[in-house]
């Protein structure tokens, strides 16, 4: 069995990623998989893609790198240099 690490970028602490968790157990349940959410609001993530990445539409910048970049807490930093497979 292929073991996935996904990460989603979501609004909430806890209804998204309880979302995500039953979504997943109902449509993928026999994928194993491990889930890392990491929160920020669309508006804010929009404002700063358009103010300071504006070769992010090209496809040339990776969204995780830009998050990483911009995160002051160690363990959110550290969670976001992890490899993820989605």
């Amino acid at each position: 069995m292929v073991e996935r690490k996904l990460l989603f970028i979501c609004e909430g602490d806890i209804d998204e990623p309880n979302f995500i968790n039953r979504l997943m157990e109902k449509c993928f349940s026999s994928c194993k998989y491990e889930i890392y959410s990491y929160r920020t609001t669309i508006h804010t993530l929009a404002s700063v893609l358009k103010n300071n990445y504006s070769d992010f539409a090209d496809g040339d910048t990776e969204l995780k790198l830009i998050l990483r970049e911009l995160e002051p807490n160690p363990n959110k930093k550290a969670m976001l240099s992890e490899q993820f497979t989605d």
